[in-house]
């Protein structure tokens, strides 16, 4: 599920890491769908935004960012990444419409902000 709101950013600050379990399939939609929402409802209509991609599971995250992810110690935590030019929110991390937002205006304000510059 995505939204139409490239480098590997590796360095741990482009983690953004949540204390969560992961959850069973039915959480795991409602967050899809939590995501599509607070995505389009925050940044929807911004102008420069980069493409944000809600994931499952943390397993479908590209490998580099797996790699990274293991790297540092963050395996099994990551709620979200900027990555390629993409913004990744992986859905089994993130379980209210708080956890979206932060992830979002980090990955798109914070990394990608500062990246497109």
């Amino acid at each position: 599920m995505s939204f139409s709101l490239g480098g590997v950013n590796t360095h741990p600050s482009d983690l953004v890491s949540g204390h969560s379990v992961a959850g069973d399939s039915e959480s795991i939609n409602r967050s899809l769908v939590m995501i599509d929402n607070v995505g389009r409802e925050l940044v929807g209509s911004w102008t420069n935004r980069p493409p944000v991609q809600a994931v499952p599971t943390e397993a479908q995250l590209p490998d580099a960012i797996q790699q990274a992810a293991q790297r540092y110690g963050a395996e099994g935590t990551v709620q979200g990444v900027y990555h390629d030019g993409t913004v990744y929110v992986v859905a089994e991390h993130v379980h209210t419409p708080d956890d979206v937002r932060k992830v979002l205006l980090h990955e798109i304000a914070g990394q990608h902000g500062l990246h497109s510059h």
